[in-house]
Formats: structure tokens, sequence, C-alpha cells
């Protein structure tokens, strides 16, 4: 435009006209009421040791492993409350954009989805379904 205008208005010169204008950021504080024995219950759940049935799930859960994963189409028949556990572990990482989540012992997985577009049948004592092909792949512990 600078030649058909006849000049350029340059960045210097509209500040120096007074039509560029300093631009001030305002920040704002929001009022927020965190209940500390809210936290501190939340980290006791956290950070207490597992009980004895929880141990045993989490021995179970072990059992399903497999070169560091649980894979569902590979699955043998589960009790209700592993299956809970397991899709509560699914729903877990599903929550997080990066798909990875911890378990109730501590220890970091990742969902493995790239075979989500097919399916398998998962069989439980009180019943089966069928799921995306999913697996739970477990971080190096150390």
């Amino acid at each position: 435009f600078g030649q058909r205008i006849g000049y350029s208005y340059r960045f210097e010169d509209g500040i120096r006209d007074g039509v560029i204008v300093p631009l001030v950021y305002d920040g704002r504080v929001i009022p927020q009421k965190v209940s500390s024995d809210r936290i501190d219950n939340y980290l006791k759940g956290i950070l207490a040791p597992l009980t004895e049935p929880q141990k045993e799930d989490m021995r179970k859960l072990r059992e399903l492993e497999s070169d560091g994963k649980i894979d569902f189409s590979t699955l043998p028949v589960l009790e209700p409350h592993v299956r809970e556990i397991l899709l509560k572990w699914i729903s877990d990482a599903m929550e997080n954009p990066a798909g990875t989540a911890r378990t109730e012992e501590g220890r970091y997985y990742t969902l493995d989805m790239s075979r989500k577009e097919e399916r398998c049948v998962v069989h439980c004592e009180d019943g089966s379904f069928t799921m995306p092909k999913l697996a739970i792949v477990f971080q190096e512990e150390g």
C-alpha cells in the first residue's frame, strides 16, 4: 500500500501520534475457598496403605498381566469386583488427555487404544460384554 498511499505508516509513527496505546493487563484473583480438611482426607486416601482385601485385588490383577500389560481381548473369566476395578482404570485413563493414570497401589499406566476400532468380548462370572479392544500398559517400575 505504501506506493499507492504515498508513504508507509510505520509502527513508530503510530506510537508518536498516540494512535497506538500501551496494552495494560489487569490481572484478577478469583476468590476460592478450599477446605484443608477436604484436601487432607483426599491425601489420606491416596497415601494410606492398602487393606488386605485391596492387596488381594491387586494380586489378582497382576495375574492378568502379560508382558507388562493387561489386554482385554485375552482375559480369562473375571470376578465382578475385578471387572469393576479394570473398568475404573479405563475410565481414569480416559479422563486424562494423555491417556495415563495410576492404580490404587501407585503404578502408572497408559491406555493403549490403537485397536479401539476392533471389538472383543469380556467374560465375567455374572455375564459378558462387548467392548473395544483396549490394553492397559504399565510403565516400568523403578
